[in-house]
């Protein structure tokens, strides 16, 4: 086996590939969207795909626009990173056993809600989104339907899913870029030693 495998100059190559398992660790940890549940099936081959594109075409480019689309990248990469938690954490709510995501609509927002949301809202201020799910009996397929407009819901659903493509593209993206800008640097700072 070759003890320079697990050097981090080596294991920095496999962050741009980390793009296609990382969906489906995300899925297995119950942390990807529940609207559209297999969509990491969808995603990891999407970064793969990504990866290979990215590769091909950007090793003929220049060092200044490759650091420029490193830059470019990695804050995309947070701003879909801070959007999706944003929204996660906004548009879905665990059951109290841990055992289901659930989708619902925007928060607490009025317009998101249904006439009974609206009512339980207006009558229970201080209650959580779990509060009124539990209240409502909406751990349960079609549930939040009763508190959120449909409309909201998937739209909620929709964007939630959006974010999560978009960051994982951003993430294959900003990785891939990232490695071929510093092998770039590494190759010619050898053959500047060299000579």
């Amino acid at each position: 086996m070759n003890k320079n495998l697990f050097k981090s100059k080596n294991l920095f190559y496999a962050f741009p590939g980390s793009g296609v398992l990382f969906p489906i660790v995300l899925y297995i940890l119950k942390f990807s969207p529940p609207f559209l549940s297999p969509l990491p099936v969808i995603v990891a081959p999407l970064s793969s795909i990504l990866l290979i594109i990215i590769v091909f075409n950007h090793y003929s480019q220049k060092v200044r626009q490759l650091r420029k689309k490193v830059f470019i990248f990695f804050v995309l990469l947070m701003l879909t990173l801070l959007i999706f938690l944003l929204l996660f954490n906004m548009c879905t709510v665990v059951d109290p056993w841990g055992e289901s995501r659930f989708q619902i609509g925007f928060d607490s927002f009025d317009w998101s809600l249904t006439e009974r949301g609206l009512k339980w809202k207006k009558e229970n201020p201080t209650q959580s989104i779990e509060d009124w799910m539990l209240s409502f009996g909406a751990f349960r397929e079609g549930g939040p339907h009763i508190i959120w407009t449909p409309t909201s819901i998937y739209a909620a659903g929709f964007t939630l899913n959006i974010v999560y493509i978009l960051f994982f593209v951003c993430w294959t993206y900003f990785w891939a870029v990232a490695m071929i800008y510093f092998s770039i640097i590494k190759r010619r700072n050898q053959s500047v030693h060299i000579k």
